[in-house]
């Protein structure tokens, strides 16, 4: 029996989730340039303030965006919105899927302030149900921070029980969930994965 590593399961456990993400982040990437933030903020002068603006637009038209994809039905199996529309108007947003909790924020919380309750309640809650369930294994159940970045930069950041951390970016994600391509007859090329290097533009805001 072939041993999963924390990161080949993050990978897997939110493939099915891959597509709607990489739509969601594109849609409001496009809708929430600095350009659209100096139109709409004429007396913001300085560079800094239009991308912190245009960070926050973007982050939240992926977090909301999630919650109404969930609404219509567009959730993969396993995959719910954990928090209330009174935490959305608080800034908190956290979503379930197979292996755990995720949100959209720069950077993880730092448990030691005693950030993101939320999401540490809504992670007791899916754990308590991995160990109902029997899961294989100690380390199941993450939680898992995405990072909006441009260029294929978008990355997640998870945290297993034990505190392991592993990054993954989401073009791995997309990697996974894309059907195997058909090889031409013959061909016994091998491909080699490679891991886009690329630095991210413009960073979501932290929530």
């Amino acid at each position: 029996m072939v041993t999963m590593t924390v990161e080949d399961r993050l990978i897997e456990q939110m493939a099915p989730i891959g597509e709607l993400l990489q739509e969601l982040i594109e849609t409001a990437q496009a809708k929430s340039t600095v350009q659209h933030a100096a139109a709409s903020y004429p007396q913001l002068r300085r560079d800094a303030h239009l991308s912190r603006v245009s960070g926050i637009i973007c982050w939240a038209l992926v977090a909301d965006g999630l919650v109404q994809a969930a609404q219509h039905g567009r959730f993969p199996t396993g995959f719910s919105v954990a928090t209330t529309d009174a935490q959305h108007n608080a800034g908190r947003y956290a979503f379930t899927f197979p292996g755990g909790v995720f949100t959209v924020r720069r950077e993880p919380h730092d448990d030691e302030k005693d950030e993101g309750l939320f999401m540490q309640e809504s992670f007791k809650e899916v754990t308590d149900l991995l160990d109902q369930q029997g899961a294989p294994d100690a380390k199941d159940g993450m939680r898992v921070w995405i990072k909006i970045a441009a260029d294929g930069g978008t990355k997640l950041t998870a945290f297993d029980r034990h505190d392991h951390r592993v990054k993954v970016l989401l073009t791995d994600v997309l990697t996974a969930s894309a059907p195997p391509s058909t090889p031409y007859p013959g061909s016994t090329t091998q491909r080699t994965q490679v891991r886009s290097s690329r630095k991210p533009e413009q960073d979501s805001a932290a929530e």
